[in-house]
């Protein structure tokens, strides 16, 4: 029996992030082989560990546990992945892509409103809403 959890791919890839680089100088945290390691760990088909783990960085990110460049990365990487595989994207994956996607950019040249405040942390809650254990 597996004993992996989402949980912990995320602590892992967390491990491996260093904050305040720019796109050019990061590490790549996760590559396909690794999904499919972690898909084997966890016991879920891919598509359900692309939830899985998007679930979790959007309550991370929601409970201020997780920062947004480190879950606009891994959520961009499993995006990469997806796309290389040429993989359906589930629909938590990609509301949680498009939530993160949502703060890399200002609109309109606007620089007093922040981008992860005004547009991913409202979608980042709304996904949590539904997404609360019990309801």
């Amino acid at each position: 029996m597996s004993t992996t959890t989402a949980d912990d791919i995320i602590a892992v890839l967390e491990s491996r992030h260093t904050s305040g680089l720019s796109w050019s100088e990061r590490q790549i945290l996760l590559t396909d082989s690794g999904v499919e390691e972690w898909s084997g760990r966890v016991g879920l088909p891919r598509g359900d560990l692309y939830d899985a783990l998007a679930l979790r960085l959007a309550f991370g990110f929601h409970s201020n546990a997780l920062d947004f460049d480190f879950c606009d990365q891994v959520v961009n990487e499993l995006h990469a992945v997806i796309t290389h595989r040429n993989e359906d994207r589930p629909a938590l994956f990609w509301s949680v892509f498009l939530a993160f996607d949502a703060g890399e950019y200002y609109r309109d040249g606007n620089r007093s409103i922040d981008p992860v405040e005004a547009y991913t942390r409202p979608q980042i809650a709304q996904i949590v809403q539904r997404h609360i254990p019990g309801r």
